[in-house]
Parts: C-alpha cells; structure tokens; sequence
C-alpha cells in the first residue's frame, strides 16, 4: 500500500471516529486548542521543516521518487500510538537522520508533496518510520480533509546503490 493511500485511509478512519472536527492536548503540542483550520489547502512552502542528520555524514541529493514508508505510527490526542504499518526493508540501507515537519494543517497531498521533496533533497531514497502526531481534524465541503498535527519521518539512504 504506497504512503499517500496509508495517509487517506488513516486520516477518514479518524475523521470517522471524531467527527468534523476534534481537538484535544498533547505533550508535544500545547494545550490550546488549534487554529481553524484554513479556507483551502495550504502551501508546500506554509510547513516548517527541520532536518536534524543522524551523524556527522552528510549525502548527495537523490533522484529517489515514489518514497517507500516502511512503517506508520499514529499518535492521536492522549491515545496509545497506533502502528498503521509495520514493514521491513529488505535492501541494506543506513538512517541518515530525521525530517520533523511542524505543526500545522495538513493534507494528504500536501503530504506527500513535502516527503516528495524532502527525502530525495537531504540524500534520502525512504521512510523508515513515519510518525504522525494529531491534535485535530476537518472536513470541509468542497475543499477536503485537513489534519492538525506534526510529523516526523526518519529518513534512510540505500547502501546498495
């Protein structure tokens, strides 16, 4: 199942489960309740996004499209996370460091726009686990479904290559 189907699928399961709209605290969020959610999608360049490598070596970019996610955790409200998808890589590869997208609205085209542009840019070929911290969701009619949360993907690098 590729990463954006994964995305949906999670994200209507939950709106399911909350309704048109829910918030609630989390440790790695403060304990306001979100902003409304925005009037249409946002911009690729709206999300903050970190880079922290996992040592001191750092990678070419890569031409790498289609990421693989190997693995999906949900972390939803005070929940116990949720593993959505639990695969192992079966190509050598090394963890070259972490993405850490920021809180805000997101989308799952939005989505997957950001991993396809980051995972390639700081020398990543995919996603060894893709965490997925949300504190609220949206419908709205006409426009589409929206997630508040943050994410964090650790990105790995083939060694085969």
């Amino acid at each position: 199942m590729r990463f954006r189907t994964a995305v949906k699928v999670a994200s209507l399961g939950i709106l399911v489960l909350l309704g048109l709209t829910a918030c609630a605290p989390q440790s790695t969020f403060s304990r306001s309740d979100p902003p409304p959610p925005p009037s249409k999608p946002l911009p690729i360049s709206a999300f903050a996004v970190k880079f922290t490598p996992a040592g001191s070596l750092t990678y070419p970019p890569t031409d790498a499209t289609g990421i693989k996610t190997y693995k999906v955790v949900l972390y939803l409200f005070d929940d116990p996370p949720k593993v959505r998808r639990d695969e192992k890589p079966t190509r050598p590869y090394v963890v070259i460091g972490k993405l850490q997208f920021g809180k805000n609205w997101y989308t799952s085209e939005n989505l997957t726009e950001l991993e396809e542009k980051h995972v390639p840019q700081v020398g990543g070929d995919a996603v060894l686990t893709w965490s997925n911290h949300q504190r609220g969701a949206a419908v709205i009619p006409g426009v589409g479904t929206f997630s508040y949360a943050a994410h964090e993907a650790e990105v790995i690098r083939y060694t085969d290559k």
